[in-house]
């Protein structure tokens, strides 16, 4: 079965000699148990004004047929010549045989030294039953040489958007099928690991353009055929890049939909008068000029730098690009350098952030109090979606799921998260420890606490030894009652507080409790039941715009004591208390 969209058989028709350049990838889109969809990208170069508007492709092996590409064609003043580039989407059978999907015919331009109108062959085989897209390319049409080397060596980029892939480059069968009788240029070589071409360039002429032909394959087998030129330039040493501040070639950025990358690229030159242009390939809709600054081409005495910013959009997930950084010296001599950059496909999650062993009294929430107590709170963060296993920064350094701080004033902690995918947490996640200083007495070594009288409150300055007795038998609070929460006073051990915004019936309670919150401004957000020691029995969040309500609770699995309810709106918290008996 081939499934062809938007695709309209023509006549093959011959090109002349007119052509420089071509790739052709292939983006695995989607399957079923039997078949496959890719996206077929494609990328030619043509004499000026010479491009044709339509490639015909012929299918064979595992799977046949045949259907047209309408091309978009963009002249280049600069190197006087047309870029063309296409797409479509096919629909293959899953086969063990290899599918090849080509597009040839005559002629390479007549100016070439070797393979001069002689045939074209663009091409890719996809091994439609093993995983994965095909290998891409950044490589620009015409990759510059200098004179006078028995090795004139240049990197050609590749990548491969499949996790774990590799990639062995070669050359295309040139003993037999459209290309057979044609040659690489003088003293050609090209290493199969790494992707280094090299090639004899002492005596030739500078100006001389010779025709390459490079394979890159991956593991499944998927392979895609580049065709390209090489022109001779003047003798130089290559400009270099700086790679302190430039990212390491071939490096692999993982970036998700709304977040930012960016990073500069420095290119050098060694040699004296010189100048250093910097440029790209592999550039696309999304990814364009305007994306570094200053504007591409760039070119600066000794060096350049250009920055580069890029924040992908929801459009681009799952997409991935090479970009090809060239550097080109006064005299045409090239290097180049190159990153790729996959948009992560990722799903929204948050994170939660706890915070444990400072909780002393149950008036204060998240609270070191100076001079009593824990000197110290344990903050833990925990994703609420992605896939494990996470990684963590935290402000204060950290890269633990937990961290103990311990601040000396009120102080904001933040933590990013990132899923093994490389998907970033996408909620605000940060937790606020308070201090109070609750130190009195000479050289402080006593402690405020605000107690609770049967005519009101009073400040009392009392020893560390008789803390505990006023927090849990009166329901007391640490230091002098200015920083409670708005709304709140101490508790009460018979009214709720301010005005009885809370009131709990029957108290004590035996096996059910009525929980009244009475009007107020604000709309009640949640209420949380913890009991005198602060441990948390119960929390639920009020959905919709609750400004009063009856709470009635089962506490018959209750053990027996004094319970703290707290109400919190969004201009405070309420707390009253109650007992099971």
């Amino acid at each position: 079965m081939l499934l062809l969209g938007a695709l309209f058989l023509t006549s093959l028709q011959a090109s002349a000699t007119h052509f420089r350049f071509s790739l052709l990838t292939a983006t695995r889109t989607s399957e079923t148990p039997t078949t496959v969809t890719y996206t077929l990208n494609i990328q030619e170069s043509w004499r000026d004004f010479a491009a044709p508007a339509t490639g015909f492709y012929t299918i064979s092996g595992g799977n046949t047929g045949s259907f047209n590409v309408t091309m978009t064609i963009v002249h280049d003043p600069v190197g006087d010549w047309d870029n063309s580039t296409g797409s479509t989407s096919i629909t293959l059978n899953k086969t063990a045989t290899p599918t090849l999907i080509e597009y040839t015919s005559c002629c390479k331009i007549s100016t070439v030294i070797n393979n001069h109108d002689q045939n074209w062959d663009e091409y890719i085989v996809l091994h439609t039953d093993q995983p994965g897209s095909s290998p891409v390319s950044s490589l620009p049409a015409i990759v510059n040489v200098p004179v006078g080397l028995t090795t004139a060596s240049f990197a050609i980029p590749a990548s491969d958007p499949d996790a774990n892939s590799t990639l062995t480059w070669g050359q295309p069968n040139l003993a037999t099928g459209p290309l057979a009788g044609q040659t690489q240029p003088p003293g050609w070589a090209i290493n199969s690991t790494t992707g280094v071409a090299s090639m004899n360039t002492s005596g030739l002429t500078v100006g001389d353009l010779y025709n390459a032909m490079t394979t890159v394959t991956d593991n499944n087998g998927n392979q895609v055929e580049l065709d390209y030129l090489i022109q001779i330039v003047g003798p130089s040493n290559p400009p270099y890049f700086n790679y302190a501040v430039t990212p390491a070639n071939n490096a692999v950025f993982n970036v998700a939909v709304g977040q930012t990358l960016n990073f500069p690229i420095t290119a050098l030159d060694s040699d004296a008068n010189s100048t250093v242009g910097l440029s790209a390939s592999g550039l696309n809709s999304y990814i364009t000029a305007a994306n570094f600054s200053p504007a591409f081409p760039n070119t600066n005495s000794g060096g350049t730098t250009v920055g580069f910013t890029y924040t992908p959009v929801a459009a681009e997930a799952g997409s991935s690009y090479l970009l090809n950084f060239i550097a080109t010296d006064n005299n045409g001599v090239q290097a180049f350098s190159s990153v790729t950059i996959n948009v992560l496909t990722c799903q929204p999650y948050g994170t939660t952030i706890t915070g444990a062993g400072a909780a002393v009294d149950n008036c204060h929430n998240n609270t070191i109090y100076l001079g009593y107590g824990p000197q110290s709170m344990t903050l833990t963060a925990t994703p609420n979606g992605g896939t494990a296993p996470y990684t963590y920064l935290w402000s204060n350094a950290a890269t633990t799921s937990t961290t103990t701080v311990s601040p000396t004033s009120g102080t904001n902690y933040t933590v990013a998260v990132t899923d093994a995918n490389g998907c970033p947490s996408n909620a605000s996640n940060t937790f606020h420890v308070s201090v109070l200083d609750v130190r009195c007495g000479n050289n402080n070594s006593k402690v405020n606490v605000y107690h609770t009288t049967g005519s009101g409150h009073q400040v009392v300055c009392i020893s560390p030894s008789a803390v505990p007795a006023h927090l849990t038998q009166h329901g007391d609070c640490l230091g002098d009652g200015t920083t409670l929460p708005t709304r709140q006073t101490a508790p009460n051990s018979h009214l709720s507080l301010e005005s009885g915004d809370i009131a709990v019936f029957p108290n004590p309670a035996h096996g059910k409790v009525s929980i009244a919150l009475k009007e107020v401004g604000a709309a009640y957000q949640s209420y949380q039941i913890t009991d005198i020691s602060g441990r948390v029995i119960t929390t639920q969040q009020l959905t919709g715009d609750v400004h009063s309500d009856v709470i009635n609770l089962d506490v018959s699995t209750y053990a027996k004591g004094i319970y703290i309810i707290r109400a919190v709106t969004e201009e405070g918290t309420s707390t009253n208390k109650f007992t099971v008996e």
